[in-house]
């Protein structure tokens, strides 16, 4: 199939340079078998669960793929747009598999392939993708198809900085998945590790995940490593947890269980333990302190011996499996095998219980079902999450998840999901620490600065009232406040200028700096109100009359600027004017601003919106910033300007304007200007909010 964009694309990579096949990057990764029960799975519905598709048992070797920790995806057959798809398995804290219709590839270039993934996203890249596959009778895309893609090189110094760049971008998407489970953000600000560990605790019960009874911590008893000894508290409770089992010995448990609680690795900050899916067990002598002790038996022994979650997994789980409805008979004889052999350890002890009443010598009817009752519940799965503090382990939360007989795969997957939720909170990336930390230290700031708005509203009304008296008595205006001799000196000097030391020259010194500080205070206070819910002051309200007074305003003022409207359309967004006007004015003044100090001969603006499904986009694009020269990074960030070094800003427009879309539920980003793949002049602001469904009259659309 022929279209006019594969004349273009095959001069492009005949005429430029620095392009590979993609096969001497990246090579294939065949079929296979996974491994062990895969956490993810990929395939044309998205990044899933793999509890919710069951990989682990119908999968065959020809029809998925176990990924490797980083990898790139292509789908096979390709409708429309080609889907290329990246993978890294410490991005989604766990291994994945992939169905039989992706091309699975792993790097062979030693240096990751975030940056080849960036590039088969690229225009030319998918041209080639969907030339391939629409030039087949399957649409399907061939092992030669792949590796004879050609992708533009980028040299070696700036790899790992896009390779850093992509797994940002996926942490998010990462975030996504997982973060549904979350009612809402949070973030641990206490100033002390006390303080945040108390808000961890109120937050999990907040979160009602959890019984305040079943959410314990755990810390050793001492430093030393090869201990055994550890405390278990409730966080209900400040003390330890009595008990009155006796646990079965698990030494390989409690070795394994060592290991995992002194490694300060990030892969091992959570651990689902006691499930059906995995091996991996708590120690006895730590499940005795917090299982409740089965009361249906308390009037017969005190000693109870406690058998390990391996014991009660091996018994009952074949039995499940085969579903002849036996695992409860199966249990109680196994239970009361180890019980007798308690009393036998214990001769002068207490009885062991059993299902026969010691004071009638009869058996109890219901004892079986009451006892694998009790047990089902006793050996739920639990997921472990670690506390650092200074980078060692402190201790571990432990959480009983749901009944796992019904779903195992299911209660896994829920409890793991939730290991790696609260992993972050108790362990957050860093910049959203110093994300935190500064929205913190504004909200303190802008308070201040709302207490000085007043002291400087009299102290502007004072100086302009020095001004009216100046101007009535322009003799004492020229007037030196220094000696003459000093003010001539002064004036010599390279920049020096006499007029600045008048009395009338210090007091436009002294206007400017008081106006500087209260626009720094408005931006603050300013700062702060669109920070707040918008709940009570969105209205829907035309998006392209807003955009139109606003440009309107700006040319008014700035008439030597080439102001480029297109057609706006009439569309309606839920907002708050003020706001949303603010954020606008603001933006357009930064282009001013920027025009005016690169002296463009032919200075323009060029303003856009329109509607792509149930959301608006708006455009504001411009001319200034020399290709030559790089967009500052996180241009959003509060005083990252220049200009706010210069003293021509106060570095918190660009900032406002951020958290103004982020509360009206849209995003914006600034851009620079390309060309096909070449930078030219300027930068572009963009940003989407969400769209009506009616048009100004409340016709639906």
């Amino acid at each position: 199939m022929f279209r006019p964009e594969y004349i273009d694309l095959d001069r492009h990579i005949a005429g430029s340079s620095g392009f590979e096949r993609l096969g001497d990057l990246m090579e294939i990764v065949s079929p296979s078998q996974p491994s062990g029960n895969a956490k993810w799975h990929v395939d044309t519905n998205g990044i899933r669960r793999g509890a919710e598709i069951g990989t682990s048992s119908a999968s065959t070797p020809q029809s998925i793929t176990q990924l490797p920790n980083e990898a790139i995806l292509i789908s096979k057959g390709l409708i429309g747009v080609p889907e290329v798809r990246y993978w890294n398995s410490s991005v989604f804290h766990g291994d994945a598999t992939a169905s039989w219709n992706y091309w699975v590839l792993r790097d062979r270039t030693g240096t990751g392939c975030g940056w080849i993934f960036r590039q088969l996203r690229s225009k030319y890249s998918q041209l080639q993708l969907q030339r391939a596959s629409l030039g087949t009778l399957s649409s399907n895309l061939s092992t030669a198809d792949v590796m004879d893609l050609r992708v533009k090189c980028i040299a070696d110094q700036d790899r790992p900085e896009i390779n850093k760049a992509v797994i940002a971008e996926h942490e998010s998407e990462a975030a996504s998945l997982l973060s549904q489970r979350l009612s809402r953000p949070f973030f641990l600000t206490g100033r002390t590790f006390e303080e945040r560990m108390r808000q961890f605790e109120k937050f999990l019960e907040s979160e009602a995940w959890f019984t305040p009874e079943e959410a314990f911590f755990i810390e050793p008893a001492t430093r030393n490593r090869d201990s055994d000894l550890f405390r278990v508290r409730p966080i209900r409770s400040p003390g330890p947890r009595l008990t009155r089992f006796v646990p079965q010995d698990t030494p390989s448990a409690s070795e394994e269980w060592k290991s995992w609680f002194w490694d300060t690795s990030k892969a091992t900050r959570h651990r689902v333990f006691n499930s059906f899916v995995t091996t991996d067990e708590l120690p006895s002598q730590l499940l005795a302190c917090i299982v409740p002790y089965p009361e249906m038996i308390a009037a017969q022994a005190r000693s109870v011996l406690l058998p390990a979650f391996s014991t009660f997994r091996n018994t009952v789980l074949p039995i499940i499996e085969a579903d002849v409805g036996v695992e409860d008979q199966v249990w109680v004889e196994v239970w009361e095998d180890l019980q007798s052999n308690l009393t036998m350890s214990h001769p002068v002890g207490p009885l062991a219980p059993s299902r026969f009443d010691t004071a009638t010598g009869q058996e109890s009817p219901d004892f079986a079902a009451r006892l694998f009752d009790w047990s089902r519940s006793a050996y739920r799965p639990l997921i472990a999450i670690k506390v650092m503090r200074d980078d060692a382990v402190f201790g571990v939360y432990i959480l009983v998840g749901k009944d796992q007989l019904a779903d195992r795969l299911q209660s896994f997957a829920e409890l793991d999901d939730l290991g790696i939720i609260l992993s972050d909170v108790l362990h957050p990336p860093s910049d959203l620490v110093d994300e935190a930390t500064s929205r913190e230290s504004l909200r303190r700031l802008s308070k201040v600065m709302h207490q000085i708005k007043g002291p400087l509203g009299r102290v502007l009304n004072a100086l302009s009232e020095v001004r009216q008296f100046l101007a009535d008595h322009p003799d004492i205006a020229v007037q030196y406040v220094v000696p003459e001799e000093e003010a001539k000196k002064f004036a010599r000097m390279p920049g020096g200028n006499l007029a600045g030391k008048t009395l009338a020259g210090r007091l436009e010194i002294a206007e400017k700096a008081a106006c500087d500080a209260k626009r720094v205070s408005d931006q603050l206070i300013q700062l702060r109100r669109v920070q707040a819910k918008l709940s009570d002051t969105k209205t829907w309200t035309s998006l392209s009359k807003l955009l139109r007074n606003c440009v309107r305003s700006c040319q008014e003022a700035h008439q030597d600027i080439d102001f480029r409207v297109s057609d706006l359309g009439d569309w309606m967004a839920n907002c708050d004017a003020g706001q949303l006007g603010y954020a606008i004015d603001e933006v357009l003044n930064n282009s001013v601003r920027e025009l005016r100090v690169r002296k463009r001969e032919r200075p323009f603006i060029e303003v856009s919106c329109g509607r792509q499904g149930n959301q608006l986009w708006l455009a504001i694009s411009d001319n200034g910033l020399p290709e030559t020269i790089d967009l500052t990074r996180n241009p959003f960030e509060e005083c990252i300007s220049t200009y706010e070094s210069d003293g021509l800003g106060t570095g918190l427009g660009l900032t406002i304007v951020r958290e103004t879309f982020l509360s009206h539920d849209g995003d914006c980003s600034l851009q620079p200007n390309f060309s096909d793949e070449d930078r030219i002049l300027g930068v572009t602001f963009y940003a989407h909010l969400k769209a009506s469904d009616q048009d100004k009259e409340g016709k639906q659309l």
